[in-house]
């Protein structure tokens, strides 16, 4: 009876992990950006690049891990390339979601700690081709501001 309950466990703990992608697609390319852009001087460009068919639908994802004081601003600013070709452009506010999972945020005195994965926008791919993802991120001046991680997920 012990060796049926645990197999119950276990298909049901799989069951919940394919569902999940599922529910919010599977990941294709991660930008781990990870660090701010403070200037024009500094500029910390990352990109991925993925094979993408008319037709799909990307999901643009924030994966963020960070710790400040007081009030803070973060946001990606990312260029899309289509096989090498600008594409186009956009600013995402890893706040601002319509989906979030695994979130936990703390306040204590002013002190935030906070980690979460949110979907920021969707992108319809209109026709094939190798696109390239490039991002940086920037922040408003904090310089409590601690950035564990901070990179963006594409999922399809």
């Amino acid at each position: 009876m012990k060796n049926l309950s645990t197999l119950s466990i276990i298909i049901c703990s799989l069951l919940a992990l394919v569902s999940c992608d599922a529910l919010t697609g599977e990941e294709v390319g991660r930008i781990p950006v990870n660090e701010v852009s403070t200037d024009d001087e500094h500029l910390i460009l990352k990109e991925t690049s993925v094979d993408l068919k008319q037709g799909d639908d990307v999901g643009i994802w924030s994966d963020m891990d960070l710790e400040y004081e007081g009030d803070v601003v973060v946001s990606f600013r990312m260029e899309v390339l289509k096989d090498g070709v600008k594409f186009g452009g956009m600013e995402i506010d890893p706040f601002e979601k319509d989906i979030t999972m695994n979130e936990t945020k703390t306040t204590i005195g002013g002190d935030t700690k906070w980690k979460f994965s949110g979907r920021n926008a969707n992108l319809m791919i209109e026709e094939d081709g190798k696109y390239t993802f490039q991002a940086i991120l920037v922040t408003s001046d904090n310089p409590s501001l601690k950035i564990n991680k901070a990179e963006i997920v594409l999922k399809k």
